[in-house]
Order: C-alpha cells, then sequence, then structure tokens
C-alpha cells in the first residue's frame, strides 16, 4: 500500500473516531441534563417521569426541554438547564405554549427562576 493511501485512512479513521467521540459526549450531557429536570420536578414538585414525555433540543442559549403532561395534551412546557459559575446545573422554566387555555402549572414552574 502507497504510503498516500495509508495516510489517507489514518485522517479518515481519526475524524471517524473525533466525531464519534462528540456525539457520544453530546448524548451523554444531554441525557445527564435530562436526569437533573426529572429529578427536580419529582423532588420539588412531586410530578412522576411517567406523567410526561420528554423531547430535548440544543439552541443558542443552551439545552432546551420540552414537557407534555398526560393531563395536559394541548399545552407544552419549556425549561432550561444550564450549568452555573460553580459548574452545578440548574433548571430554568422558560415558558408554556399555550395561547387559549390556561396551564395548570404555570405558578408551580415558576418558582424555580426565584
Amino acid at each position: 500500500m502507497k504510503k498516500g493511501k495509508r495516510k489517507k485512512r489514518g485522517i479518515t479513521l481519526a475524524l471517524v473516531l473525533i466525531i464519534t467521540a462528540a456525539v457520544s459526549l453530546f448524548l451523554n450531557e444531554q441525557n445527564d441534563r435530562q436526569k437533573v429536570l426529572q429529578s427536580l420536578l419529582q423532588k420539588e414538585f412531586s410530578i412522576s417521569p411517567s406523567s410526561y414525555t420528554t423531547t430535548s433540543t440544543v439552541n443558542k442559549f443552551g439545552y432546551m426541554y420540552t414537557l407534555a403532561f398526560k393531563d395536559e395534551p394541548k399545552i407544552t412546557y419549556d425549561f432550561f438547564v444550564k450549568t452555573n459559575k460553580k459548574n452545578e446545573y440548574i433548571v430554568n422554566y422558560y415558558g408554556h405554549n399555550s395561547k387559549t387555555e390556561s396551564p395548570l402549572k404555570e405558578q408551580e414552574f415558576m418558582t424555580l427562576n426565584q
């Protein structure tokens, strides 16, 4: 095998390993933050993870988790899980998507931002 082909294979392998490691770290971080949110909802509000579904996204503000509760199927609640200066996770309630209905959990979740 020529040196050029061997070098290209080595570079390709290194790139694949770097991308795989980055994706793995990202998914692990996303999962850890989701567990923090679930734990907080369980501890502070006695809300079981079985009572809602979670979707997650990442945007320029951080990791956002959207919760849809089984007792309020038309309303979703958005939370950000960030790290503070001490590198601890903090949860902020961002809001809900309801324009017509009054969300049942709005007042409770607002206490997270105080």
